[in-house]
């Protein structure tokens, strides 16, 4: 009898918790880049999008303070990654990365009220959007490459959920290989 019990009980989950409950599940894991990746998408970025924006919200910031927002723009390009960084929480960046992570670049680029906060709030979207499409068309394909175990174990496609370190060490061997070739930072950029 208590089985039945116990069985009905489960039964009972609100129709709005399950599909909470599938649309968590199903989300795609997406963990950062590391740091000069994503300020590497900054500075290739910088000039054909957002200095273009900050000079359209505020048309009268001067060179010096363009190059002022541009550290703005990089602070803002791995916030969402402060907690994956030695001694910090956590749980921060597991919020901004899964969590009404569209809410919070929104409420950036809608709170912020000079050109260093709209600067910075642009740097985080920067964040967003490189995780949103650079996982899913490098890191996730490049860790099975380099860890065929791996592949035997998880397929042609490895996200950070399967296997964090391999994931990170991926991650950290692309900022290597582009620092070593001279990839980071355009001729264009004048930093």
């Amino acid at each position: 009898m208590k089985v039945k019990i116990l069985s009905r009980r489960v039964l009972r989950i609100p129709p709005t918790v399950c599909v909470g409950l599938l649309f968590l599940l199903s989300v795609p894991a997406a963990r950062p880049y590391s740091v000069l990746t994503h300020e590497a998408i900054i500075d290739s970025v910088w000039d054909g999008s957002i200095k273009v924006l900050l000079l359209e919200r505020f048309p009268a910031a001067t060179p010096e303070e363009l190059i002022e927002a541009h550290a703005y723009a990089y602070g803002g390009s791995i916030i969402q990654d402060l907690g994956d960084y030695p001694f910090s929480n956590k749980f921060f960046s597991e919020l901004t990365h899964y969590i009404r992570t569209g809410d919070f670049i929104l409420s950036l680029i809608h709170n912020s009220q000079d050109l260093n906060e709209y600067a910075f709030s642009l740097g985080a979207l920067a964040h967003y959007a490189a995780d949103n499409s650079g996982h899913s068309m490098a890191t996730n394909l490049a860790v099975p490459l380099l860890y065929p175990k791996l592949r035997v174990k998880f397929g042609n496609l490895i996200t950070y959920a399967d296997d964090p370190f391999s994931h990170l060490k991926t991650e950290f061997g692309f900022d290597v290989f582009q620092a070593a070739k001279g990839r980071y930072a355009p001729d264009g950029y004048k930093g």
